[in-house]
């Protein structure tokens, strides 16, 4: 058997999304990960530099796996984690920090601010009470389930419990583009999925989609 790129390891998936020439493939991946309905579909994404610079000597230097920009100047970050460092919710709120703090500019409105975005994907269980793959998080008032803005979106994917569905045939790769994408990430080790998405791609070969 030939032996196929693992798009989980660090360098291949910065390579297929993170990369200038791939915004197609970027903007592909978005439209399936934050369900835009067909009139907002995005249509185009810019690559920004996903390092940051150290305000002081001290700080930690933060660079992103894929840091990008939105039409509408929303900014996005995906990460994708391999293994459980148990710190994963202090990490991303660390990163969307980051990210919504550089956008502000010498004399600029906080008004002028644009929607954050975090993208977690992860390859071992992480929401152990929540049995969905993909989880979405916003800031909410408790009792009343008010949300407070929609400027903090952070996504969760839970690689394992969505091969569990896949192999339960709870998910259907042929009606959601996501599961299409995460099972992508996933190919490299299981030949069944592998044998899958081909057959989907030769069926779907012209059609202009994954």
């Amino acid at each position: 058997m030939t032996k196929r790129l693992d798009l989980r390891v660090d360098f291949a998936f910065k390579s297929l999304f993170g990369t200038h020439g791939n915004e197609s493939i970027l903007a592909a991946f978005l439209n399936a990960a934050l369900r835009f309905p067909d009139d907002k579909k995005i249509q185009t994404v810019q690559l920004l530099d996903p390092h940051f610079n150290k305000e002081n000597q001290e700080d930690k230097r933060s660079i992103l796996d894929v840091h990008a920009q939105l039409e509408d100047g929303s900014r996005v970050n995906i990460e994708i984690q391999l293994n459980n460092k148990h710190d994963m919710e202090k990490r991303t709120l660390y990163y969307w920090s980051k990210m919504h703090s550089s956008q502000m500019k010498e004399g600029m409105d906080y008004g002028e601010l644009c929607k954050t975005i975090t993208i977690n994907i992860v390859n071992f269980r992480y929401l152990s009470h929540i049995n969905h793959y993909h989880s979405t998080f916003q800031l909410y008032e408790r009792e009343q389930k008010l949300l407070l803005t929609d400027m903090i979106e952070i996504h969760f994917m839970e690689l394992p419990k969505l091969l569990i569905k896949w192999r339960n045939r709870e998910v259907d790769p042929r009606e959601d583009q996501l599961v299409r994408w995460l099972l992508l990430l996933e190919a490299s080790e299981d030949e069944e999925i592998t044998k899958r998405l081909v057959q989907m791609a030769e069926q779907q070969l012209g059609g202009g989609r994954f």
